[in-house]
């Protein structure tokens, strides 16, 4: 995690929190991070130095303890319980983001605490007070959500609301497939369809404008075309003929064999 700047040895006061990685895709794994700023932290997990799978996660911290060393003297006082050693934090200006670095035995050596019991207790409220501020498990993240901070803080119920998205997505993509290959299919029918339709008509207006014509020419030199309004009459009764032809050349190439698409059902 980001160091700051400290007002004190890193290393005699080392500030380390004990946390877990827990992450759904590689278990959870045991160790000490050293926490000093509020915030997202990448923490990376190793095994020698191979860097697991997954690494880095981030760890989001919501506030470390930010008060003074008489605000921490009060925080022995009434929440530990211990009146007596109140003066003890304050005389080494021991202020709240300090405080989750003491340990049972740094207790002894930096506040000469002695009695054993009263160090235990002292260090679990500590403890307890610091777990406010770092959450360890809040890497399970919906969208750089995590969901702790939404207010599932249970487990089980994270595990269960990332299962669901896990099997909503797995259905999203099986549906956008099925979607995908459907349409491929429909716009590769369709091409064939309008290629057919124009060879279709193509053939069938040559057809008729050359049966025309030779009926024309044959009723023309018959002398059936003298008559007055003959000529208009057989044009348009060839103008009907292609408009009928062209019609039912276009239903029959609009009739679309389904045997492929329909393997592909549409998404509902």
């Amino acid at each position: 995690g980001g160091e700051g700047d400290l007002p004190f040895d890193a290393d005699e006061e080392a500030c380390e929190v004990p946390c877990k990685v827990a992450d759904l895709r590689n278990g959870i794994y045991a160790g000490e991070w050293r926490a000093t700023s509020a915030g997202r932290h990448e923490v990376s997990v190793y095994v020698g130095s191979h860097m697991l799978e997954g690494s880095p996660h981030t760890v989001f911290v919501s506030e470390l303890p930010e008060c003074d060393a008489p605000e921490v003297a009060l925080f022995v006082e009434n929440v530990c319980g211990f009146p007596e050693y109140a003066r003890h934090f304050l005389r080494a200006d021991v202020r709240g983001f300090m405080l989750c670095g003491f340990t049972v035995e740094s207790l002894l050596d930096k506040l000469a605490i002695f009695h054993t019991s009263h160090r235990r207790t002292i260090r679990y409220y500590i403890w307890e007070h610091t777990q406010k501020a770092v959450d360890p498990k809040a890497l399970v993240y919906i969208d750089d959500h995590p969901l702790t901070q939404l207010g599932i803080r249970d487990m089980k119920a994270r595990q269960r609301v990332l299962y669901a998205l896990d099997q909503t997505s797995e259905r999203t993509a099986a549906a956008t497939e099925r979607e995908e290959l459907y349409r491929n299919r429909l716009k590769t029918t369709l091409q064939l369809t309008g290629e057919r339709m124009q060879d279709e008509i193509r053939s069938m207006v040559e057809t008729a404008m050359a049966d025309g014509s030779d009926h024309f020419l044959q009723d023309f030199n018959d002398g059936k075309l003298q008559a007055k309004g003959g000529v208009q009459a057989r044009l348009a009764a060839l103008e009907a003929s292609i408009k009928h032809q062209v019609l039912r050349a276009v239903r029959e190439a609009t009739i679309i064999d389904n045997s492929d698409i329909g393997r592909a059902k549409p998404p509902e």
